[in-house]
């Protein structure tokens, strides 16, 4: 008759909890390494033009894109009898002017907005915020119209507009654009992260 003896180490088990407990009196180095990941995941919503919950953005208003292609070179445009084509269509550009103008994202001209996010503790809890005064508006969205006047000049002027400097300017309500949000890829990141910081004290 053949037996089976089972052994086991009681002390061991009780002083891994004993470590995995100790581990979360302190949880600034697990914030700090889920706040840098969520930075970072709050950032590439502004390459890929997604909110949090995966929504596609709002897209550029036509006349904000014939804004931009009327900065465009004749490097960019087609040409006709050795000159380049006018207007501030698509219609007007080339295959490079065409890739140029594809590739055009809401709030990245600068990537100011994207660059501005950042992470801190607030006593037990992680915060990710931005210190960019723009970012509520694009956000949240606007409710309505709103008037923009020069700040150091008489009058305003951009690429394409016809008719000359004006003084003001009525634009519309912008929409929404949120960037700061948990998604589900977040959620399970930091379930990963959390459960890997446990698991690490009962080595």
């Amino acid at each position: 008759m053949s037996t089976v003896t089972l052994s086991s180490n009681a002390d061991e088990v009780i002083a891994k909890f004993g470590r995995m407990i100790a581990g979360l009196q302190d949880t600034r180095p697990l914030r700090g390494l889920i706040g840098e990941l969520l930075v970072e995941s709050t950032r590439r919503r502004y390459v890929d033009s997604v909110a949090p919950d995966g929504s596609a953005w709002a897209a550029l208003a036509p006349s904000t894109l014939e804004q931009y292609v009327a900065g465009f070179g004749k490097s960019l445009r087609k040409t006709k009898g050795g000159k380049p084509v006018g207007g501030n269509t698509a219609d007007s550009l080339n295959k490079a002017g065409r890739t140029r103008l594809g590739g055009r994202k809401p709030l990245l001209v600068t990537g100011d907005l994207a660059s501005s996010y950042f992470w801190q503790n607030e006593g037990n809890n992680l915060v990710i915020a931005t210190n960019n005064p723009n970012a509520a508006i694009h956000q949240f969205g606007g409710k309505s119209a709103y008037v923009i006047r020069p700040k150091n000049k008489k009058a305003l002027a951009w690429p394409g507009m016809t008719g000359g400097p004006v003084k003001s300017v009525v634009h519309p309500p912008l929409k929404a654009r949120p960037a700061l949000g948990v998604s589900d890829a977040d959620g399970d990141m930091m379930l990963v992260q959390t459960a890997a910081y446990i698991f690490n004290f009962a080595r």
